[in-house]
């Protein structure tokens, strides 16, 4: 999980949320916008190699050893997996599938891990890393999947309410976790949910495990480990270097172009004047006089002047200009 969110803070820190924030947070941006240039680019050219939108992203054929078709059936055959083909590939623009692959592939290369229901009759969703956990056997095949998400009380039903606990306050914007399980047993998928610890009624089902549309999938799978490595991670020094880089760049920056200019020579430096002045050519910022003669409510030095004791004051000599262009003496 710490490699996960040392991942999303140099590329999208908004994919996975520290620890304790919520919906509302507004995440840090990073000092550089490599890492999220290269997530969006591979990303986007996985998405558009594996599911692609003009042609179907599989085929269907018959196997040759037990086809015996003359070539008119054939034809026919082929004709009607072509449309099989093209149903599920309306059935993917239809569930408004496509973005939430593209999140899925965001998720891998950042995160590495990534849970995707699909289920049959409705939109795909998926659970960051921090939504759910996996318990995989010794060939990587998930046995226990448990999911946590957040719905508003008055989404249920009045009997789940009465079930579990709760009391319906419509003047409140009340919200509450439902943990979902899913356990393989033998070829199907065992499916229940609880909240505050108690099961919800009719929650229970068993399905086969091709159809319970539960997928926890890695980016790199690493043998006997219950979670995968993420495609950032083979390169965080370097992006963790960048950022470093790119700060102290900008820190170095604001700071080399914060110029004073100040036009009043022997006089006593006020410091909280000089911090709470504004970096500006234009402007003057002037230092506390010794003397009323030399106070800055009265006529300021003509421009010319202005730039010499700059200078003077600069390049570390004691003897000012004394006249201006045209002349006078300056106050």
């Amino acid at each position: 999980m710490e490699n996960a969110r040392t991942a999303a803070r140099v590329t999208i820190p908004g994919l996975i949320p520290l620890e304790g924030q919520n919906e509302h947070y507004t995440p840090t941006q990073p000092y550089q916008s490599v890492g999220a240039d290269g997530v969006r680019s591979l990303s986007a050219r996985l998405l558009m190699t594996l599911f692609p939108t003009n042609v179907g992203f599989f085929r269907l054929n018959v196997d040759a050893a037990v086809a015996q078709f003359t070539g008119e059936e054939k034809n026919a055959v082929d004709v009607q997996l072509a449309q099989f083909a093209q149903s599920a590939n309306n059935l993917l623009d239809d569930r408004r599938a496509r973005a939430v692959l593209a999140e899925v592939l965001r998720h891998l290369v950042i995160a590495g891990n990534v849970l995707l229901h699909i289920p049959l009759k409705d939109t795909p969703r998926i659970y960051r890393l921090d939504q759910y956990v996996v318990k995989r056997d010794s060939r990587g095949v998930p046995i226990l999947i448990i999911a946590r998400e957040s719905v508003h009380v008055s989404t249920l039903s009045a009997e789940t309410r009465t079930a579990v606990g709760l009391t319906l306050d419509p003047e409140k914007d009340q919200t509450v976790d439902v943990y979902t399980a899913i356990e393989k047993r033998g070829e199907n998928h065992a499916q229940y949910q609880e909240i505050n610890g108690k099961r919800v009624p009719g929650s229970e089902s068993e399905t086969p495990i091709e159809k319970s549309g539960w997928l926890a999938l890695r980016w790199l799978a690493i043998p006997a480990n219950d979670y995968g490595r993420s495609h950032v991670t083979e390169y965080i020094g370097d992006l963790l270097a960048l950022e470093e880089l790119n700060e102290s760049m900008i820190a170095y920056t604001a700071i080399t172009s914060d110029i004073k200019f100040f036009v009043q020579p022997n006089s006593v430096i006020d410091l909280d004047v000089v911090v709470g002045s504004r970096s500006i050519p234009t402007r003057t910022t002037f230092s506390r006089p010794m003397s009323k003669a030399s106070s800055p409510s009265r006529r300021a030095p003509c421009p010319s002047i202005r730039w010499t004791r700059a200078r003077t004051l600069f390049s570390g000599s004691t003897r000012p200009a004394n006249r201006c262009a045209s002349g006078t003496r300056p106050n």
